[in-house]
């Protein structure tokens, strides 16, 4: 029986442990999208109480998108028999363009857990060819991306450094997350020095 990218996503929020099988499929059915639906919603709703100042607006293609892509991550993590660990070409297909804040604001939904998946996949093994199709999305969504090493594209970096709360958003998590290569961007060095004047330690 296949796990839904619900499931997964909802799994992830909660904290709680979801265990995927190479049968399951990163497709959604219309059940699956109702629920992941009322799921993104939610979150949205939960992570606009925390953002500083006005976050961008919901774009739920693009949360779906992200949702599909980290069923499949997930599912990639436990099965590298018959599941390949480049990103399947519909998903290629169908990622968005990158050129809104919306778009970066809600695909970071799901994706906040990128560096936790990178971290998995470098525990197990650092040269993990998994990781370079993490790298790859991290350098599409520099949001998503804190904790990952390598650079952002930069037309996806000035979209989000053009907008005042992703620009704080990603300030403040360089911060929380030691992401000390970020902290010596120009972009971003002004704002880290007088939110923690002290030195970032490496986690």
């Amino acid at each position: 029986m296949s796990l839904p990218v619900s499931d997964v996503f909802d799994a992830i929020n909660q904290g709680s442990v979801v265990v995927v099988s190479s049968s399951d499929t990163h497709a959604l059915t219309s059940d699956d999208e109702t629920r992941l639906r009322t799921l993104i919603t939610n979150t949205d709703r939960l992570a606009r109480l925390d953002a500083p100042g006005e976050p961008p607006a919901l774009c739920l293609r693009s949360a779906y998108w992200a949702a599909q892509t980290l069923h499949f991550l997930c599912r990639t993590l436990l099965d590298r028999i018959e599941t390949g660990t480049e990103l399947p070409p519909d998903l290629v297909a169908s990622q968005p363009a990158g050129r809104t804040a919306d778009e970066h604001w809600s695909v970071d939904l799901v994706f906040r857990v990128l560096a936790d998946v990178d971290r998995r996949c470098a525990g197990a093994n650092q040269l993990d060819p998994l990781r370079k199709t993490i790298a790859d999305l991290a350098r599409k969504w520099p949001l998503s991306a804190v904790g990952i090493s390598g650079e952002s594209t930069a037309d996806s970096m000035k979209v989000v450094l053009s907008h005042t709360s992703l620009h704080r958003i990603m300030v403040d998590r360089i911060v929380t997350r030691g992401d000390t290569e970020r902290a010596k961007l120009p972009c971003f060095a002004d704002a880290i020095a007088a939110t923690a004047p002290t030195v970032i330690p490496d986690v």
